[in-house]
């Protein structure tokens, strides 16, 4: 793509970062698109495989989310690679990650304040080869700037802190922000996009979209046999950690102060 078709379609942007060695990765911005939806699927089954459990099923999570009302396609962004064939010397554009979104909401804990509208991602993948390049922490920034334009007040996800917080979330605890069963989690963590968002209006439990009740064990069954034989693996130091992260889910147990 020319500069010139960059300007005309404000969806596309290009970036820079370094690699371990310190060399340039030259990434480009783009919307998903169907035609980019099975490729997508793939990537992602690779990026989470044997990560948090054994095998994935995140690849269905994103294949049925697409079909739910509270899916966001304007939000939902590819980063691509540019690869250059030692053979031909032709650039060949690769899909190396993405990331999706879908509207969710903090439903107060009293009447007088209504519920708060905001954003949440997930999945987020970065391709096995590209993992620990910067390019998630890309995409994540390109997409907060654009849902900032669009005026939404937050992006709330479940996440790890440790990497998290690295890239501007903060625990969603210390804004008295809960998840549906009324209980603080530490992996609920929230970004801010808006300076004027009155801190107290992210006091409330999270809610996501229901999509991602919307599970079908049968039909991912069906969905994942569709995806080449892949060798499934437990016992793993990271699926350890995602057990011992989605554990630490208590009771608040005094009322919440808020400090000036």
């Amino acid at each position: 793509m020319t500069d010139e078709e960059q300007q005309t379609h404000p969806t596309i942007s290009k970036t820079e970062i370094p690699d371990s060695e310190n060399t340039p990765l030259s990434l480009t911005f783009r919307l998903e698109e169907p035609k980019d939806y099975r490729e997508v699927e793939e990537l992602t089954r690779e990026a989470f495989w044997n990560g948090f459990q054994p095998g994935a099923n995140e690849h269905y999570i994103l294949h049925k989310l697409r079909q739910h009302p509270d899916y966001l396609p304007d939000l939902s962004f590819l980063a691509i690679s540019h690869e250059v064939c030692p053979d031909t010397g032709e650039v060949k554009e690769v899909i190396v990650g993405s990331i999706a979104y879908s509207k969710s909401k903090v439903i107060p804990l009293t009447e007088d304040r209504e519920t708060l509208e905001t954003v949440t991602f997930g999945p987020i993948s970065v391709h096995p080869s590209y993992k620990r390049r910067g390019v998630g922490t890309a995409m994540m920034q390109h997409t907060a700037n654009i849902a900032k334009e669009k005026g939404y007040p937050a992006i709330v996800i479940y996440g790890d802190p440790n990497y998290y917080s690295r890239v501007g979330f903060r625990l969603g605890e210390g804004f008295d922000m809960r998840n549906p069963k009324n209980k603080y989690a530490v992996a609920l963590q929230v970004m801010i996009l808006q300076n004027d968002l009155p801190l107290q209006r992210l006091s409330g439990r999270y809610k996501e979209s229901p999509a991602f009740d919307e599970f079908d064990q049968v039909e991912f069954e069906a969905f994942d046999a569709s995806f080449p034989e892949k060798v499934k693996k437990s016992g793993l130091a990271t699926q350890a950690r995602f057990q011992f992260l989605i554990s630490l889910v208590y009771p608040p147990i005094k009322a919440f102060h808020w400090v000036k």
